[in-house]
C-alpha cells in the first residue's frame, strides 16, 4: 500500500514538473534574439554551460542568424574542451553558410587543439579564400605551420 502511494506520488510529481516546464515555455516571451543575447552575456562572463543552454533554446526557435548561433555555441563548447561538439556546431554553421570565414577559423582552431593540423590548415585556407582580410586566419595558420616544423 505504501509502495503504491509512493509510486503514485512520484508519478504525480513528474507530471507536475512537466506541466511547469511546458507552461514556463508557453508563457515565456523570450524571442530567439533575446535568448541569443543572453547567451552572449553568459559567454562574456565565461559561464559557458549557461551560454550553451541559451544558444540551444535560441536554435530551437529557428532564428534568422542560425549560422551565427551555431558558431557561438561551438565557441562555448570549445571553451569547455568539448571539441567534437564544437566541430559539430561549426559544421552546421558551414552547411548553413558555406562562405562564413569565421566558422572555418573556429573549426580550424578546434582541429588544431586535436592535433589535426592538415584539417586545420585546410579550414584556415578556406577562411582566407572567403575573407582575404581575416588576420586571425593567417595568424592561426602560421601557428599550425610552426607545429609542423
Amino acid at each position: 500500500m505504501v509502495k503504491n502511494l509512493r509510486n503514485s506520488a512520484i508519478r504525480c510529481l513528474g507530471v507536475c514538473i512537466a506541466l511547469l516546464f511546458v507552461t514556463d515555455n508557453i508563457f515565456s516571451q523570450e524571442s530567439a534574439a533575446d535568448l541569443f543575447g543572453k547567451g552572449e552575456e553568459y559567454y562574456k562572463k565565461e559561464m559557458y554551460n549557461e551560454a550553451i543552454a541559451k544558444f540551444t533554446l535560441a536554435l530551437k526557435m529557428n532564428p534568422e542568424n542560425k549560422s551565427d548561433v551555431y558558431i557561438r555555441r561551438g565557441n562555448a563548447y570549445a571553451n569547455i574542451y568539448d571539441l567534437e561538439q564544437a566541430i559539430s556546431d561549426y559544421n552546421k554553421a558551414i552547411m548553413l553558410n558555406p562562405q562564413n570565414a569565421e566558422a572555418y577559423v573556429a573549426r580550424g582552431k578546434s582541429y588544431s587543439k586535436l592535433d589535426k593540423f592538415e584539417q586545420a590548415i585546410s579550414d584556415y585556407n578556406k577562411a582566407i579564400m572567403f575573407n582575404p582580410q581575416f588576420a586571425s586566419a593567417y595568424a592561426s595558420r602560421g601557428l599550425v605551420y610552426s607545429h609542423l616544423e
